[in-house]
């Protein structure tokens, strides 16, 4: 049986011609992004016990990448400067007359 695995190792790292070739190595989309989007310090590290890594830290990675990840999809999100809910085209649209609600308050009246 130990003879049947190492002809195949052979015939698997050869070609049609019997020349030696190297096998292609492929990496899934999905995984390279998951790779990309680890935190660099999980990836290298130093001598000795890693740095405990707080709650605080934890959640401020996890939003950093959600963020970035919103920046490359293209959605609406929030950032530190907040969001912006109207555009100045969108609030020339708006009615922005204080005597409307002045009529309605005085309707109900």
């Amino acid at each position: 049986m130990c003879n049947l695995d190492s002809h195949d190792s052979d015939a698997y790292l050869s070609d049609a011609q019997g020349r030696q070739v190297t096998p292609r190595i492929t990496v899934d989309p999905e995984r390279l992004e998951a790779l990309s989007l680890s935190p660099p310090g999980l990836l290298s590290r130093g001598r000795g016990r890693p740095p405990k890594r707080t709650l605080e830290q934890e959640a401020r990675d996890v939003h950093n990448r959600l963020v970035s990840l919103k920046m490359r999809i293209g959605g609406p999100g929030m950032d530190r400067g907040g969001a912006t809910l109207v555009n100045d085209k969108r609030r020339r649209g708006l009615i922005d007359v204080d005597e409307t609600e002045e009529e309605i308050v005085n309707v109900e009246n």
